[in-house]
């Protein structure tokens, strides 16, 4: 925000409001808002995918938020942000031999807390029902 004085008009003329021979002032603020952007990034699953059906080796995330974040991403070479985490869970609705893994995906701890704090992961939680590959 900055206030500014306004020049004077010519002879003749005045402002409404202003006293004569005072300098008007106007303020300006400025709101300045990054485009925002997304990275899609191929995480590599920490399964077996060769042993399961309905599962790959990795999965595509998307990565949101401000494009001077994200540039700073790419400036910093982190190579690989996401982290991906898996867990087999119970769920009756499946029959055997089929099970479900759960994974989660995250920034990894290099990202600093003020860029972590303005991106997003979609999904940041996806569910594979999978089923073993006979041998």
């Amino acid at each position: 925000e900055v206030s500014k004085s306004v020049l004077l008009p010519r002879e003749g003329v005045s402002f409404a409001g202003v006293a004569a021979g005072d300098r008007p002032q106007v303020k300006v603020k400025v709101v300045v808002r990054p485009k925002y952007s997304e990275r899609r990034i191929d995480v590599p699953l920490p399964v077996n995918a060769d042993a399961f059906q309905g599962i790959s080796s990795t999965y595509t995330v998307v990565l949101r938020g401000p494009l001077p974040d994200l540039r700073r991403l790419d400036e910093a070479a982190v190579r690989d942000p996401i982290v991906a985490r898996a867990h087999m869970e119970a769920d009756p609705s499946v029959k055997a031999p089929s099970t479900v893994i759960i994974v989660e995906f995250s920034l990894i701890d290099l990202v600093p807390d003020d860029v972590r704090d303005t991106l997003t992961i979609e999904p940041e939680r996806k569910r594979f029902v999978v089923r073993p590959i006979p041998q």
